[in-house]
């Protein structure tokens, strides 16, 4: 029950995790000593502690009442503090507590099955999903005793047959995307109307500051300037005015890859929007989600 990639990290804390890398972190640092965010992720460490089932969530599972996250490693908060997460700002915010069920890698399917099994161990008022990214499919593996996510724009799949023609002309075509994507958010949309559980989600087009996530990525090699770096993620970034001016400065996330403390300020602005009945969202019939980015499209066509 509830079994995720940090399961075996249950009421543990690590300090590197998933994208966030201490070698590539330091190999940065020598880089750009002088970055703000180097600086203060040098000033700051994060720890990634993990409750009593492996979430990234400061309080154990014990049948309370509280508010559940569903999403990817930005709803879990790869290479930023948990207190500067999206969820657990807007948690501070309607009161209640915290329970972040965001697993890095993972897709709309991981989300449907958690939200299933969290019944169990709490009592939900509040169910919010932040997912943008429909390309990975949850698929259990009985070799293995677990589930595991695929995606197509992943390099390096361990699985040959899974990156096979067949599985490019076949998975990955929009239909089955979408296919795959609807018919588990429609099943979260019912858990929550027969459960009588208010739903928010940002999801689609509505989902910003992620659209050139996965194509803006850090070099791996650490070939850039410190021209070129202070111009990455540029369009993640804002001077949000409800978090102090030193995170404002800060134009990465820890691992350089994922939104940063702005952004997922950003977030939270747009959930407390959609709270307000300000956001549109997939109940508004003008509203037309677009999954497939121009980038990520051209990157397995």
């Amino acid at each position: 029950m509830l079994e995720n990639f940090n399961t075996k990290y249950a009421g543990k804390t690590r300090k590197w995790t998933g994208t966030d890398i201490e070698s590539r972190f330091q190999k940065v640092s020598k880089k750009i000593p002088d970055n703000p965010s180097v600086k203060f992720y040098k000033d700051n460490p994060i720890d990634y502690s993990h409750n009593n089932y492996g979430f990234r969530t400061p309080d154990d599972f014990k049948f309370e009442k509280g508010n559940v996250f569903l999403g990817c490693s930005i709803t879990y908060g790869i290479g930023v503090h948990i207190e500067d997460t999206w969820g657990y700002k807007l948690s501070k915010e309607i009161g209640g507590k915290f329970w972040n069920l965001g697993v890095g890698g993972t897709g709309i399917g991981t989300a449907r099955r958690l939200l299933n099994d969290i019944e169990k161990v709490v009592k939900v008022e509040n169910v919010f999903l932040y997912m943008a990214f429909p390309y990975r499919y949850e698929m259990y593996f009985p070799d293995d005793n677990a589930w595991q996510t695929w995606s197509p724009t992943v390099e390096g799949n361990p699985n040959e047959s899974l990156s096979s023609n067949w599985f490019k002309r076949a998975l990955i075509h929009e239909k089955n995307m979408l296919q795959y994507w609807h018919s588990n958010f429609d099943a979260i949309k019912w858990y929550c109307h027969k459960n009588n559980l208010p739903l928010y989600h940002l999801t689609g087009e509505n989902a910003r500051y992620t659209d050139n996530i996965y194509s803006t990525k850090l070099d791996i090699n650490l070939n850039f300037t410190n021209q070129s770096i202070t111009e990455l993620f540029k369009n993640h970034h804002s001077q949000a005015k409800t978090i102090n001016k030193t995170k404002a400065n800060l134009k990465f996330a820890r691992d350089f890859m994922h939104p940063n403390v702005s952004s997922h300020n950003n977030i939270f602005e747009d959930f407390k929007k959609l709270l307000s009945g300000k956001k549109p969202n997939e109940s508004d019939p003008n509203y037309k989600p677009e999954f497939l980015s121009k980038t990520i499209k051209k990157s397995i066509i």
